[in-house]
């Protein structure tokens, strides 16, 4: 019985181990199997490598052209234009005032009147001067009276010589007295300073005028000397000369203007850190005082220079630069060209120096591109 038991279990563990015998080559087999594809497909892709690269060749051979925009450069004449606001203003705009404070008693002209230079505008209460005036003309009389007297008694040889030049003295001081006062009269007489149009007219009948008034009673101006009046910013103060062009747009009118630089403040205003500049314009029947002006004075001009869109100059840490196209062969490749710009007006920039005639520059398309690439245009 122990002998059939030891029989059985002798079977079966040998069926095992064929069994695991069995199995172990069959995974060999797969494996083996597996390697030889392995072989075939890295033999594949060496070979798909190796076109893929022969392609990628040709390729740089013949890369792809990008498509821009040039301009061929030429020397030009460039100018900048100082561009600020300003009003219009009078060289003869005089606010009238009278010498002396009194009561109006008659206007003499409306607003808009032609004046000539001395005509009277107002008349100011004169009566105590008058009562003034008739007391020392009085006083006059008399004294004219005992000079006459006193002359005939000395011509006589009567009375003494002090008598006569008493009298005498007494009646010419009062004769200065009344040249005085009469020159006084027209103290009370507020006349035009000059020739020109009344402006403003800011009493009336019963008002007092004052000397000095914030609001003068009257304004003439005359319209022949019309100016243009500019606050610059102190960092152009050498920049703008006496004589120099401008261009005066007045949006009211809808005209332009050409005229020149009259005077250029010496003062800076604390204020605005600015100086004044006066510019003389055109007589213009439709001028006002106070009109809005734009004004474009010519700071800097050169006869001939490169110039060119501000957009196509790009910077980087070894300064600004374009792309320009350069010929190579029977194609163009761009370029990457240091330059110097210089003053800029509106969108074009002066370039001192990087650029000269003949250069084709990349105005389109220029912004990702990159020296010795291929262009067309």
């Amino acid at each position: 019985m122990k002998h059939l038991s030891f029989s059985a279990t002798m079977v079966v563990a040998l069926l095992l181990v064929f069994g695991c015998q069995a199995t172990t080559g069959d995974r060999a087999a797969e494996l083996k199997k597996l390697k030889e594809q392995q072989a075939k497909l890295t033999e594949q892709i060496q070979t798909l490598e190796q076109e893929v690269g022969t392609q990628s060749g040709s390729a740089m051979q013949s890369p792809k052209e990008t498509a821009v925009e040039v301009m061929e450069l030429r020397a030009t004449p460039f100018t900048h234009y100082l561009e600020v606001q300003g009003k219009v203003d009078c060289s003869d705009n005089i606010a009238v005032s009278p010498k002396q404070p009194g009561i109006v008693t008659q206007v003499m002209v409306v607003r808009g009147q032609k004046v000539n230079k001395g005509d009277i505008l107002a008349t100011l209460d004169d009566a105590v001067f008058q009562q003034s005036l008739q007391e020392l003309q009085t006083n006059i009389s008399f004294a004219k009276t005992i000079y006459d007297k006193q002359k005939a008694l000395w011509d006589q040889k009567i009375g003494t010589e002090v008598q006569f030049l008493t009298a005498k003295n007494n009646l010419q001081t009062l004769e200065y007295k009344m040249a005085t006062l009469q020159k006084q009269a027209d103290l009370y007489n507020v006349r035009a300073p000059i020739t020109g149009t009344v402006e403003e007219v800011n009493v009336k009948v019963g008002e007092g005028a004052m000397v000095g008034s914030p609001i003068p009673p009257f304004r003439v101006v005359n319209a022949a000397n019309m100016k243009v009046v500019v606050d610059i910013a102190e960092t152009y103060v050498g920049k703008v000369r006496v004589g120099d062009e401008a261009e005066v747009l007045l949006p009211d009118l809808g005209k332009t203007v050409t005229c020149k630089v009259k005077t250029i403040g010496n003062i800076i205003n604390n204020a605005g850190r600015t100086f004044q500049v006066e510019l003389k314009l055109p007589a213009m029947p439709d001028l006002r005082t106070n009109m809005i002006a734009m004004v474009k004075i010519k700071d800097y001009a050169v006869a001939s220079t490169i110039v060119v869109p501000i957009n196509t100059i790009q910077n980087s840490d070894e300064g600004s630069y374009v792309y320009i196209a350069e010929k190579t062969a029977d194609k163009f490749t761009a370029k990457k060209q240091l330059v110097t710009p210089g003053t800029a007006n509106g969108d074009f920039v002066e370039i001192k120096s990087g650029l000269q005639s003949g250069n084709l520059l990349i105005t389109t398309g220029f912004q990702d591109l990159n020296t010795g690439q291929l262009v067309k245009f």
